[in-house]
């Protein structure tokens, strides 16, 4: 019973709960969609994207492993290691931006061409960002507490080249594979 209480006393714990809330929320709403060659419209489910998405990643579509960096931000979060948890977030986030490739999907004897995302997958996104904004606000929480008198132009400077940096490396190595993978099945 104390663990509930301490857990909504601050609000950085309570955006923490709406992320693993939003999280399993999309687990359960649509996640993507699109009509079948029969003109069927057939959508999936969050948990069946958990459970099948991994195979994505044979045909160059990695998003569903924005997943393991959401546990991985878990993790780093339950060992205090809030700078960890907060890069991971973002890496999540921006992998989990890789669904918007997704053209199509098999079905038994059939293949769906996918039309639109639907709202089980902004839900998910938008986990990812409130994980990434608890671990910042906890990681600067845990920074100004421990170092008393610091130059705060430098840490800003060294966090934006961070950020930027975490952000060109993950992009950069998304065009690759996408682009090397478009070359392999299409060969242009």
């Amino acid at each position: 019973m104390n663990f509930f209480v301490k857990l909504f006393q601050s609000p950085k714990s309570f955006i923490l709960c709406g992320a693993i809330v939003l999280y399993l929320i999309s687990l359960l709403l649509p996640g993507f969609g699109g009509l079948t060659s029969h003109q069927i419209y057939d959508a999936k489910s969050g948990y069946q994207i958990l459970i099948e998405g991994w195979e994505g990643i044979t045909i160059g579509i990695f998003a569903w492993c924005s997943n393991l960096f959401f546990a991985l931000s878990l993790l780093f979060i339950l060992y205090k290691r809030y700078k960890e948890a907060f890069n991971c977030a973002v890496i999540g986030f921006l992998i989990g931006l890789q669904s918007f490739l997704i053209g199509s999907y098999p079905i038994q004897d059939d293949t769906v061409t996918i039309d639109h995302l639907l709202v089980g997958y902004y839900v998910w996104e938008l986990s990812f960002i409130f994980l990434s904004i608890y671990s910042y606000l906890k990681y600067k929480e845990n920074k100004n507490t421990k170092y008393a008198v610091v130059n705060l132009e430098k840490t800003r400077k060294n966090t934006a080249i961070s950020i930027f940096g975490v952000i060109f490396v993950v992009i950069s190595i998304g065009l690759f594979f996408t682009l090397f993978l478009w070359q392999i099945a299409f060969g242009n």
